[in-house]
C-alpha cells in the first residue's frame, strides 16, 4: 500500500447554537435548523466534526436522531439519548446536517451546535498484505488532542456503527505531542484520526509494510 499522507484538524471554538437556534419542540418532529451555520435548513461545518444537543430541561427520555452526510459526502445519521440539563454530543461526525429529529416534545429550550471535535472518514488498509506492520506517525501544529482508532468491522457499512478501538500503541492515544511511534502488527482493516480537543491541527501519515 503506498502511503497515505494527509492534514487533520483546525476546529473552530464549540458553538452551542450554530446548527439550532433556542427552540422548545412541543411535539414529537424537527428542530428548525437556523443556527449561524446553516442556510437553507441544512448545516454546513468547516471541518467534518460532531454534533453537540443542549437541553435545557431534563430531556434524558428523549432520542434525537441526527441526519447528515460524511466528509466524503455519503449519507450518515445515528440516535442519541437526550441530555439532563446538560449538553450531549454525537458519536459519528458529520460534514454536514440535514436535518435533526426529537421522539417528543422536549421538558424545556434546545439548542444544537457544533463541537471542537470530530474525526476523519474510515481510511482501509491493505488486510490482504501478509505479516503486515503498520506505522503512523504525527506532526502537530497547535494545540490539539488527538487519538488514533482502528476498526476490523467493514468501514464502508454505513448502516452499522463500527466498533472502535483505540491504537494498540498508547503514544497515540489522548496525544499531544508529534508521535513517530505507530508501528505495529496489530491487525487493523481500517484507522481514523480523530481529535478529542484543540484548534492545532496534525499532519499524519500512515505506511503500511510486508515483512516478508
Amino acid at each position: 500500500m503506498r502511503p497515505i499522507s494527509f492534514i487533520w484538524g483546525n476546529y473552530t471554538a464549540a458553538v452551542a447554537n450554530s446548527i439550532a437556534l433556542t427552540q422548545t419542540p412541543l411535539a414529537a418532529g424537527d428542530l428548525t435548523l437556523a443556527g449561524a451555520l446553516a442556510t437553507g435548513g441544512i448545516a454546513t461545518l468547516t471541518v467534518s466534526g460532531q454534533v453537540t444537543i443542549t437541553s435545557a430541561g431534563n430531556d434524558s427520555g428523549k432520542t434525537f436522531t441526527i441526519y447528515g452526510t460524511n466528509n466524503s459526502g455519503s449519507i450518515v445519521s445515528e440516535a442519541i439519548t437526550g441530555g439532563n440539563a446538560a449538553a450531549v454530543t454525537s458519536v459519528l461526525s458529520y460534514k454536514t446536517i440535514t436535518r435533526i429529529a426529537v421522539s417528543a416534545a422536549t421538558a424545556a429550550a434546545v439548542t444544537a451546535g457544533n463541537a471542537q471535535s470530530g474525526n476523519t472518514d474510515w481510511i482501509p488498509l491493505d488486510i490482504y498484505n501478509p505479516n503486515q506492520v503498520t506505522n503512523i506517525s504525527a506532526t502537530v501544529t497547535g494545540t490539539i488532542n488527538y487519538t488514533v482508532q482502528y476498526t476490523n468491522e467493514d468501514p464502508f457499512d454505513y448502516t452499522i456503527a463500527q466498533q472502535v478501538v483505540s491504537h494498540p500503541v498508547a503514544a497515540l492515544v489522548a496525544a499531544t505531542t508529534s508521535q513517530t511511534a505507530g508501528a505495529t502488527t496489530t491487525l487493523m482493516r481500517a484507522v481514523r484520526f480523530k481529535v478529542n480537543s484543540g484548534s492545532g491541527s496534525a499532519r499524519v501519515t500512515i505506511v503500511q509494510q510486508s515483512t516478508l
